[in-house]
């Protein structure tokens, strides 16, 4: 789902509007909530930190995703895009493909570690505390 929303706003023309970023964040919501309620109903709610754990697997696998069709995409599809980024990045950073890969990964990590904890809130009862 990603992918598809970078490529629609690549098509659009908005790939370089970076506060349609945040919106990354709101198409994998149903995707932690997912990943929860199979926890939940497969595993029987083993633990608070297994779900934890699940819910940033989830995200993080598809930020993971993201971050290799990045890479593809700014060494093949569009190396020009890689230019722009590299104009515009904070001054003393060399920007490249993998940076670009490593900064999404990075994104995705701190992006895991807060949705998930704010998603696991709603399902945090239905959990049984393993000591």
């Amino acid at each position: 789902m990603l992918i598809t929303f970078f490529l629609l706003m690549s098509l659009m023309g908005y790939e370089t509007t970076t506060g349609l970023r945040f919106l990354n964040f709101v198409i994998l919501i149903p995707i932690i909530i997912y990943a929860q309620r199979s926890y939940l109903t497969h595993f029987h709610a083993k633990s608070y930190m297994e779900a934890f754990r699940v819910s940033m697997l989830a995200f993080w696998g598809s930020y993971a995703i993201l971050a290799v069709f990045m890479f593809i995409y700014l060494m093949v599809i569009d190396p020009a895009f890689l230019t722009y980024l590299q104009k515009f990045a904070i001054p003393g950073i060399k920007l490249n493909s993998f940076g670009v890969t490593a900064l999404l990964l990075g994104e995705g990590m701190i992006g895991a570690v807060l949705l998930s904890y704010v998603i696991l809130q709603y399902f945090k009862a239905r959990i049984k505390h393993v000591v």
